[in-house]
């Protein structure tokens, strides 16, 4: 058992024992803190390699994607068309594909809202209410 005395026994009046809740607060936040933070940086870790493995597969799509354009060059160079005719034809239908590609892409990100508009119109209510109200407070008062 502990002596009254000794600094190590715990504290009996009611500032001491908020003092000493306080302090394992603190220890706890702490500890909490730092495990966010392991989280954290293991989170983008795995999104950093993520994200890697991503632009390789866009490299890569990308190069399949110019084979994919000489091997139609070359078909429709063996189908009779010039080889100059040939790579006319073949960028102007990926020209075409693209372009239809941004037009149906850019449609969806102007439908998808961004704007978070109920939000927004919710604070608007929120301050007008809060402005009636002191507008209201202070004709009373």
């Amino acid at each position: 058992m502990t002596a009254p005395d000794d600094p190590s026994s715990p504290p009996h009046t009611p500032g001491g024992l908020i003092s000493a809740a306080l302090g394992q607060l603190a220890a706890i936040l702490r500890g909490e803190l730092a495990l966010a933070r392991a989280e954290v940086s293991q989170a983008a870790g795995r999104a950093g390699a993520g994200l890697g493995l991503l632009v390789m597969a866009i490299l890569m799509g990308i190069v399949a994607l110019n084979l994919a354009a000489v091997a139609l060059v070359a078909a429709v160079v063996h189908a009779g068309l010039p080889p100059h005719w040939a790579n006319l034809v073949v960028c102007g239908g990926f020209f075409i594909a693209a372009t239809l590609f941004a037009v149906v892409g850019l449609r969806a990100l102007r439908s998808a809202g961004f704007v978070p508009d109920r939000a927004l119109r919710g604070l608007q209510r929120d301050a007008e209410t809060i402005a009636d109200t002191m507008k209201s407070s202070s004709k009373e008062g």
